[in-house]
């Protein structure tokens, strides 16, 4: 299927829910630290649409 870059705050038993219903819907899941991604409005904007 597809490849998802999934951004996790590792350790949140929600993001782990999420990652296993992809993993088993055949997607491969490459899960990054929210935390440490460098967000500035042009990094973000790709994921509003923009």
């Amino acid at each position: 299927m597809a490849m998802i870059v999934f951004y996790e705050k590792p350790g949140c038993s929600n993001n782990a829910r999420q990652k296993q219903v992809l993993s088993q819907s055949g997607h491969d899941v490459v899960a990054l630290d929210i935390r440490v991604q460098t967000w500035t409005p042009a990094t973000l904007r790709p994921f509003f649409g923009a």
